[in-house]
């Protein structure tokens, strides 16, 4: 009897927390279903303190899941992600467009077409930190090893009564255990909103050490879109830089046709 008792545990604890990542990923998706399409402008900061302040604007444009347009003007030396730091990219301007699986780079070094996981930010990331938690998260989660690390209780106990309506605890954090290893990214945790359905907070853990990431967002025709994305990044050589992303003038479904997708 206690053997069979305990097996209906588990089977109930397995369930619930397959329920949890679904319902996760369900109030993200509520949230981005409201975006078919964004244009607005990008500011960056990168602060690597004696190495100065280095700034990049960009206009950029996305559709759907798999469609981004960036344009810039790359300031020398403007690092970008980790594994970029103290080398930096090319000077002048650069086209960038993510269609389906491939990304076309149109840079003063001339143009290439590249699988749509290579980006100037970091590996696998094809737009600016803040960008990606716009799109489609939900095949992210599912890819990858998911655990529920703050407000289980809380919620675990919602999802078994099926109330999941005012009771529904604000914040959850998730620990993500990336299915390919990358010394880039071990570990993630995020810190998910669950009545606006946003990532507000990410930690990833490398080998390099913690990168930390807060988000800020605002309300636009019921959808909440990113805002501001403060970034805390260490390098290889031991310093720890600082990123700052504002998203500006931004315009929700406008109707972008796709043609400004294309080369």
């Amino acid at each position: 009897m206690k053997k069979l008792v305990l097996v209906f545990l588990l089977f109930v604890t397995v369930s619930v927390y397959a329920d949890e990542i679904d319902d996760v990923i369900a109030a993200l998706q509520k949230n981005i279903d409201k975006v078919q399409d964004m244009q607005c402008s990008v500011e960056m900061n990168v602060d690597m303190g004696d190495m100065g302040v280095q700034r990049q604007s960009m206009k950029m444009w996305s559709k759907g899941k798999d469609k981004i347009r960036m344009e810039m003007n790359a300031p020398a030396g403007l690092p970008v992600s980790p594994s970029a730091m103290g080398r930096g990219t090319p000077s002048g301007k650069m086209t960038m467009i993510m269609n389906g699986d491939k990304m076309i780079m149109d840079t003063p070094e001339g143009k290439k077409t590249l699988p749509s996981g290579s980006s100037p930010f970091s590996p696998g990331q094809a737009a600016p930190p803040g960008m990606d938690l716009q799109q489609d998260f939900g095949d992210f989660l599912k890819k990858n090893k998911v655990s529920v690390i703050s407000g289980k209780k809380s919620l675990i106990k919602n999802l078994l009564s099926r109330n999941t309506s005012s009771e529904t605890p604000k914040e959850i954090v998730l620990e993500v255990i990336p299915e390919n290893k990358d010394p880039m990214i071990q570990k993630m945790e995020m810190t998910v909103d669950m009545l606006r359905g946003v990532i507000t907070g990410q930690k990833m853990f490398s080998n390099y050490g913690t990168t930390k990431m807060n988000m800020e967002y605002e309300n636009i025709k019921g959808a909440w879109v990113i805002k501001k994305v403060n970034m805390t990044i260490p390098t290889p050589m031991g310093k720890t830089g600082k990123m700052t992303i504002e998203y500006k003038n931004v315009k929700l479904n406008q109707g972008i046709g796709d043609r400004l997708f294309e080369e």
